[in-house]
């Protein structure tokens, strides 16, 4: 039976009004003895979004937490994953500065996931922007043709658009009756969410996880 053990480290970093994540997974082989590794591991990491405020350039705060992400990333080494949720400007304003720093250190992005932005949506995305001149020429180019930009941003990386997924998505019943479920068995009421949920501080809130084989 194969050994190992296991380190997810999450970090949503406080970056303001905008959006971004970094995850890395460790993977640490075992032999026999459990205390005893086999090789040197392997880690995947995934980023999340990459902007902060509303204008041109990203904030201060945004830059700072792509420093310290990548103070944990070794040069000339790969970021498995980066995953862009949506295309408003405080989560992909900071995506130019992101691809500089990492052309530094010679950090490889391996692929890039976006969503598929229809034309209604990018218009939309840029009559709702707030922005004039230069800058509203500037991010209506990259909402315009997203894929020819993330490749230019991130030479090398496979570049997949995702599209949207028309099933519902599967909730518990509130209740333990069946007075919430139509004929066909589907859910027509749904239970509210509950709990804090995930809570940040300024600087970035980290959670760590450790699975022993």
């Amino acid at each position: 039976m194969w050994q190992g053990s296991y380190e997810f480290v999450v970090n949503q970093w406080g970056v303001g009004h905008g959006g971004f994540h970094s995850q890395s997974l460790f993977f640490q082989a075992l032999d026999r003895n459990p205390t005893a590794a086999v090789g040197n591991g392997s880690t995947v990491r995934v980023i999340y979004d990459c902007g902060s405020g509303r204008t041109t350039h990203p904030r201060k705060a945004l830059k700072d937490a792509v420093g310290r992400m990548l103070n944990e990333v070794a040069n000339e080494t790969t970021i498995d994953l980066l995953v862009i949720s949506h295309f408003d400007r405080d989560h992909v304003n900071g995506l130019d500065y992101l691809a500089s720093e990492l052309a530094k250190r010679k950090i490889r992005i391996t692929r890039v996931w976006a969503p598929v932005l229809t034309r209604i949506e990018a218009l939309f995305a840029i009559t709702t922007s707030g922005m004039t001149g230069g800058a509203q020429e500037a991010y209506a180019a990259f909402v315009d043709d997203p894929v020819g930009r993330l490749t230019t941003l991130f030479d090398g990386a496979e570049i997949t658009q995702i599209g949207t997924d028309d099933e519902p998505i599967p909730l518990s019943p509130s209740g333990a009756g069946t007075d919430n479920v139509d004929a066909d068995g589907d859910i027509i009421q749904m239970a509210a969410p509950g709990g804090r949920g995930l809570v940040a501080s300024p600087g970035s809130a980290t959670a760590v996880v450790r699975l022993p084989g």
